[in-house]
């Protein structure tokens, strides 16, 4: 882990703040509302998956939260950028995943 590691501290960030885990679809509830909390902070960052992350930000737009990375090619999720499946290739896909990569 990046923390355990001082990956962060080696790369001159010392002044991080992370907050705790919380339930699916509260993310970016809890960036804005550290955000706000914290205006001198320059960025909030979290992480959701993008099957939770935009359904949220439709449903409640003063969120004011944007996307702004991914896990390049390298991750299930990005099924749309791979190429054509040949027979007898399988996607492996967490249970959360599974409604999005039937649509």
């Amino acid at each position: 882990c990046a923390l355990v590691n001082d990956t962060y501290q080696s790369k001159g960030i010392n002044s991080l703040h992370f907050l705790p885990t919380c339930p699916v679809g509260e993310e970016a509830a809890r960036v804005r509302s550290f955000q706000n909390a914290n205006p001198s902070t320059l960025a909030t960052l979290g992480s959701v998956e993008q099957n939770i992350f935009t359904p949220t930000l439709y449903n409640d737009p003063s969120l004011n939260v944007t996307a702004v990375a991914s896990m390049f090619r390298r991750s299930p999720l990005c099924v749309a950028s791979l190429g054509p499946l040949k027979d007898g290739d399988v996607i492996g896909a967490h249970e959360d995943t599974v409604e999005l990569l039937q649509r």
